[in-house]
């Protein structure tokens, strides 16, 4: 067992780790203070939702015991009655007039188990030909029953991403709608930095020459999932899609029609629209502006690698962060299923290429002229996308890889990401 020993010697903090000793100075101890006091609110805020995870188990126990003590009530039966949306408001108020309201949302509690991480699951695997009714009961239960608390702490969260693979847009239920659309909508900040941007090794190839020095002043909000087909299709009433999937990244849109769902999301969210001139040969973009956008490829590559050195998104194997062509089946998948980056931003590797803002140059790492926000090749109609897609090999998953496409070009391997220029108050 590690033994150690603290001591005040004049100015100097004194540590001894079995027998090693550690000398610090003032600067170096109130870096040492604010990090330890940051790892044990981490810990106390750890500690507080496993007590709080364990206080619900007991509560959705006792939901299952109360059932169990009903022996004529069988959850499958009911189930099996309703297969349409107004199937499901029918057995909602069928199920309270029989069974009485407590009963009733027992009953659903008695189809789910959470475990120690908080994610709920089914309890038996015969209830997953019900899942989507089962999920649209559970969003109805009220407040203060125990399901009600594990829905809004997002217990249910992970479920609705894999039903989102599943279910085309036009088929995921009322009930579960808003919760499936806010949840593949959420936004992650990206403070400003500087990082070493393309790549001077061995592999790369000539358009990703010379390695160089970049800085972003502004800092920027990221959806930290690509443009899914839920949300796509709540902005434009329409799904351009190949590969039908609420929460599969759209697809087969122009980098033109990108730019018109930014500003269309933009206008309905209260934000200023960030690009003027949409039909002319190059649309203008308005930096002031603080409404949906998409990256500079400068900041697609600094939130991809987030701080490290990973060759794909998050890690160095292809595997755990990707859909690509050795696990992607020759289709896209819904997002999230793989692991985020440190960032928590998933799918930048794979699924689908990611349109960028930036005209595209095979020289222009070679011959730019500032290396502080960047902005690409203005006046090319060839726009940067980056990421690689299901139908890429490993090679192309490479961070520091480049692709290019003509702007009005469609493709099924084809997406987009938005962010916003994160402006003071």
């Amino acid at each position: 067992m590690s033994q150690l020993q603290v001591s005040i010697l004049g100015r100097q903090l004194m540590l001894w780790l079995n027998k090693e000793q550690i000398s610090l100075g003032p600067e170096e101890a109130q870096i040492l203070y604010e990090q330890l006091d940051t790892f044990l609110q981490k810990c106390s805020k750890k500690d507080q939702n496993i007590q709080k995870m364990t206080i619900l188990q007991e509560r959705l126990h006792a939901a299952h015991q109360a059932v169990a003590q009903q022996r004529s009530v069988n959850v499958l039966d009911i189930l099996s009655n309703s297969e349409r949306e107004e199937d499901i408001k029918k057995l909602w108020e069928h199920g309270i007039s029989e069974l009485g309201e407590e009963l009733f949302f027992n009953l659903i509690a008695s189809c789910w188990e959470v475990d120690q991480q908080g994610w709920a699951h089914l309890a038996s695997d015969l209830l997953k030909c019900h899942l989507p009714r089962l999920m649209c009961l559970t969003a109805w239960v009220p407040q203060g029953h125990v399901l009600d608390t594990l829905w809004k702490s997002g217990a249910f969260d992970l479920l609705l991403i894999k039903l989102g693979d599943t279910l085309s847009t036009q088929d995921v239920p009322t009930p579960i709608f808003g919760r499936m659309l806010r949840l593949l909508t959420q936004e992650q900040p990206i403070a400003s930095g500087a990082f070493w941007m393309g790549s001077s090794a061995f592999e790369a190839w000539h358009f990703e020459q010379p390695e160089h020095r970049v800085e972003l002043t502004k800092p920027f909000s990221a959806m930290i999932f690509p443009v899914t087909q839920i949300l796509y299709r709540s902005v434009m009433q329409v799904n351009p899609s190949y590969f039908e999937g609420a929460a599969h990244p759209v697809e087969s849109v122009s980098w033109r029609e990108a730019l018109l769902f930014c500003n269309t999301l933009s206008l309905q969210q209260g934000y200023q629209p960030a690009y003027d001139l949409l039909d002319s040969p190059i649309p203008i973009w308005n930096d002031q502006a603080d409404g949906y956008r998409l990256p500079t490829e400068a900041e697609w590559e600094f939130m991809a690698l987030a701080h490290s050195d990973h060759r794909f998104a998050g890690n160095n194997e292809a595997e755990q962060v990707s859909w690509f062509a050795s696990n992607a089946h020759g289709k896209t998948h819904g997002v999230g299923l793989k692991h985020p980056n440190q960032l928590g931003l998933y799918d930048l590797s794979g699924n689908v290429w990611e349109w960028c803002w930036d005209g595209y140059a095979a020289d222009f790492y070679a011959s730019i002229k500032s290396c502080v926000d960047p902005i690409g090749e203005t006046e090319s109609l060839e726009r940067v996308c980056r990421g690689g897609g299901f139908s890429s090999e490993e090679e192309s998953l490479r961070l520091k890889i480049r692709g290019r496409f003509p702007m009005e070009h469609r493709w099924n391997g084809l997406g987009f990401r938005l962010v916003r220029t994160l402006f003071p108050d």
